[in-house]
């Protein structure tokens, strides 16, 4: 898309300094030069202008850069269309001395016209997209803002699902840490108890049997 702009620009370019050529006809190279620099330089100087009268009171990220150049370039070959090839042609007439200088203001000034026309048509045309440009930038900072606070949003969510989740596993160590330390304690009591008994049925059968040595020690004496 924008190849096929800069090719329409372009063309308009050489067709607007293509007719001017035409229109000074025998006019010396030079002069014939002269008049075309001149003319383009003032349409891009009124062209500029009308584009800073579009866009007074806008901030300057919105009105700057390659749609700016673009748009100046643009809007330069066409003011220049809808004059500069009519004033070349009574230039040319002038300079044959068959117009009069009178007569060749009155013809500039009659053509201003259109011009003047143009250029107050191209202020409200380019004001107009300036502005909805900016309301359109407006409204997607504003959804971007809203996207950042929403994926915010989330990402708190998600950290306070993982520090949740931690809190968790961590009480559930600590609850497993103490069962099994529960456990161990209670399989150390069950061991010492299963100790203590066997001890104590050594013991008790230690002394059954020195108890029947004892009686059968006096069986034998009598």
């Amino acid at each position: 898309m924008m190849l096929l702009i800069l090719l329409f620009v372009v063309i308009l370019n050489v067709l607007c300094i293509y007719l001017m050529y035409r229109f000074l006809k025998n006019t010396n190279k030079k002069e014939k030069f002269i008049f075309i620099a001149a003319g383009v330089a003032v349409m891009y100087i009124l062209t500029l202008f009308a584009h800073w009268i579009s866009t007074h009171g806008l901030e300057e990220i919105y009105t700057s850069g390659t749609a700016k150049d673009l748009v100046i370039f643009l809007f330069v070959p066409i003011n220049g269309l809808i004059i500069l090839p009519a004033f070349a042609n009574s230039y040319y007439i002038y300079k044959q001395n068959k117009l009069s200088s009178n007569t060749l203001i009155k013809r500039m000034s009659v053509l201003l016209i259109p011009l003047v026309i143009a250029l107050v048509l191209e202020c409200i045309f380019l004001k107009n997209v300036q502005v909805a440009v900016t309301d359109n930038i407006g409204e997607n900072n504003v959804s971007t803002y809203k996207q950042i606070l929403d994926q915010n949003s989330v990402n708190n969510t998600l950290n306070n699902t993982v520090e949740e989740n931690i809190l968790s596993n961590e009480m559930v160590n600590e609850i497993s840490n103490s069962i099994d330390d529960e456990k161990i304690s209670n399989t150390t009591d069950e061991a010492n108890e299963i100790i203590d008994n066997e001890l104590n049925e050594k013991s008790v059968n230690s002394n059954r049997n020195t108890t029947e040595e004892d009686i059968n020690i006096v069986d034998v004496e009598e």
